[in-house]
């Protein structure tokens, strides 16, 4: 029996040189009504019209079309397909997140000084490419960077869930970066800049200052789980990164296949699975990352749930590129058009998951979201401002312990007895420790300082 998607395939596959948008439409509402409209049919339709907004697809204005009609439809229909909608929300909001979800082994302290130790020879490396300049190991290039942003933090959560940040709602200032993933900027031989259109992830990342001047870190990227289990192996993994970065795809990917083909299984103890993770992750090059949606690394919730942040566009950001689409500096061309016609906006919610087990690479499914808030980052007229501000953000280090505001991912660090949960982490907060170490990077308080007391505008009731 012929579904939905397969419809939607059937009709635009065809030929539509010349024919109106109103007679597709149609088209495809008539074979959607013949085969009995229903709640599954809607979403199957409106994650078409998704996927065709985030990749800029000229079939986007159809698909909202139809997804228009068929809501309409609904609604004529009857009650039926409303009731069973309101059913399952309800049942997705009264789903209790997961315990059951496993983060890697906590190190010793020799592990994590082998972590901080690799990650500098990786700094001094790449410097190498840079005119001995010292750098980040990951999302060196960057896009986009203000100290202008604000998160709004809403004070609609659940308050079963709210901890950290979300018990205090108000308007609080942030620095934002949106980059590319790897630590690289330039060709070998330092001759050029890395081209937006080599394959990447992408990383949006940005702090805030809780009242008492706690800082908040997010760090997110465009992908929906991690290619690696813990931070050996994704530090392995970067290394042939940087190569492919630094000489291309065909001269980097070979070692890197070798890697997960014959590498040492203790590194890579699922290659398999990790190759198809991250090839399928950085070949896929977005339009634009004002449209992208964006995840952090799992973390545990303070009641013990596994729960993740996620950013999304703002649902009246327009889809594609306001740049050009392709070039080297496609992405960050977009952006600065972008900011120059009124900035970017971005949902950040939270993500509790309520299935599992679960494990520091896991891609979870059934989420049960749960809001933050918003986070805008308005324009900046004077072009010699908006290029110091620029500069400045990228001094500015991040690091996933700086987590919600939540004090005891910080003390775990010192005593990891405390939550052995949380311990497992140790490895990437040591590793993002260093690179700030080694770089220079400003230290929180400055940043604070930065800021001032105005840090926060204003506080909700």
């Amino acid at each position: 029996m012929e579904t939905y998607s397969d419809t939607w395939e059937r009709v635009t596959g065809d030929d539509t040189a010349g024919r109106p948008r109103d007679a597709l439409a149609d088209e495809i509402v008539a074979a959607a009504r013949a085969l009995g409209l229903s709640p599954r049919m809607l979403e199957q339709a409106r994650q078409i019209r998704g996927n065709a907004r985030r990749n800029g697809s000229p079939l986007a204005a159809l698909a909202t079309d139809v997804v228009e009609r068929l809501e309409a439809l609904a609604h004529q229909q009857g009650v039926l397909p409303r009731l069973q909608a309101r059913l399952v929300s309800a049942l997705a909001r009264n789903a209790r997140p997961s315990r059951a979800w496993h983060a890697p082994a906590p190190r010793d302290e020799a592990g994590l000084r082998e972590i901080a130790a690799q990650i500098k020879r990786d700094q001094k490396r790449l410097a190498a490419h840079h005119g001995g300049q010292v750098g980040r190991v990951f999302h060196r290039l960057q896009h986009l960077g203000s100290d202008r942003a604000e998160l709004s933090v809403s004070p609609g959560a659940d308050p079963r869930w709210r901890f950290g940040l979300l018990n205090n709602p108000g308007r609080y200032k942030a620095v934002v970066r949106l980059s590319n993933g790897q630590g690289v900027e330039c060709t070998r031989g330092g001759t050029g800049r890395i081209s937006d259109e080599a394959p990447d992830v992408r990383g949006l990342a940005f702090k805030v200052f809780t009242v008492t001047g706690r800082p908040v870190d997010f760090l997110t990227t465009n992908t929906t789980s991690s290619f690696a289990e813990d931070v050996p192996a994704f530090l392995s993994i970067t290394q042939h990164l940087h190569t492919i970065g630094i000489n291309g795809l065909l001269r980097g990917v070979a070692p890197l296949t070798t890697n997960f083909l014959f590498g040492d299984r203790t590194v890579l103890p699922r290659p398999a699975r990790n190759a198809q993770r991250l090839f399928s992750q950085i070949l896929d090059r977005p339009q634009s990352l004002a449209t992208e949606e964006y995840w952090s690394s799992t973390f545990m919730h303070p009641l013990g749930y596994a729960m993740r942040i996620r950013v999304t566009p703002d649902m009246e950001a327009p889809e594609g590129s306001h740049g050009p689409t392709i070039g080297k500096t496609y992405l960050g061309q977009d952006l600065q058009a972008r900011m120059a016609a009124g900035g970017l906006s971005f949902r950040v919610d939270m993500a509790l998951y309520t299935d599992g087990p679960i494990d520091g690479a896991s891609a979870l499914e059934r989420p049960r979201i749960e809001p933050i808030g918003t986070l805008r980052i308005p324009p900046i007229a004077d072009e010699t401002e908006r290029r110091n501000v620029a500069t400045w953000s990228t001094s500015v280090a991040f690091n996933p312990a700086n987590f919600m505001g939540h004090t005891v991912l910080h003390e775990v660090l010192a005593d990891p007895s405390s939550d052995p949960e949380t311990a497992g982490m140790q490895g990437r907060f040591a590793a993002y420790l260093a690179s700030a170490q080694e770089r220079g990077a400003l230290a929180d308080e400055q940043v604070w300082a930065h800021f001032g007391e105005h840090a926060l505008f204003a506080q909700s009731d």
